[in-house]
């Protein structure tokens, strides 16, 4: 009986143990050269044409975006962060749904500029701002906030400007499609 019981678990758990394993491939550090090429405008401030070997799509539960293949992702339950050379420099996140903006942000920050996105197919809103670091100085920060009202939910693609641009991070913004 005991030795059935033990095979009867094993042929349970082997097969789970084997699902927690990743084989997805770590995407390279970002370079200069790279952070660039996937996120300079044209002179006339449209996103230039990226090829599929530049870019990685991320994919959450209700939003898809495109990001330079440079970046490492590592993804959360309905959120993900966004890492070069090991050093956080952003991420998005699935929050629940408020018609307040002021609400959807992080507390203790205060808002430097908002201003609606027009480009997109749905209510998108950028907000710059800047919150107190832990070391007493002023962090500014991007917050992309992408408004789905009828499934009820809300997204913030959000960079910290010390590492990435405002215009680069509306033409990673701009790239986000609804599922």
């Amino acid at each position: 009986m005991r030795k059935r019981l033990m095979i009867i678990m094993l042929t349970i758990l082997l097969p789970l143990a084997g699902c927690s394993s990743s084989n997805k491939e770590v995407a390279k550090p970002l370079t200069k050269e790279t952070a660039v090429k996937a996120t300079t405008s044209t002179s006339k401030g449209k996103q230039p044409a990226q090829s599929n070997s530049e870019m990685q799509k991320l994919e959450l539960d209700h939003i898809i975006l495109s990001l330079p293949k440079s970046w490492s992702i590592q993804n959360g339950l309905d959120s993900t962060s966004f890492q070069t050379n090991g050093k956080l420099i952003g991420g998005l996140d699935g929050l629940g749904f408020s018609d307040s903006i002021e609400s959807l942000l992080p507390n203790q920050s205060t808002i430097i500029q908002k201003k609606k996105i027009a480009d997109l197919s749905f209510k998108t809103y950028s907000v710059i701002l800047q919150r107190d670091t832990t070391n007493g100085e002023n962090a500014k920060e991007i917050h992309i906030l992408y408004m789905l009202p009828e499934k009820k939910i809300a997204y913030d693609l959000h960079f910290d400007l010390a590492a990435l641009n405002e215009n680069d991070a509306l033409n990673i913004a701009k790239t986000a499609l609804m599922k």
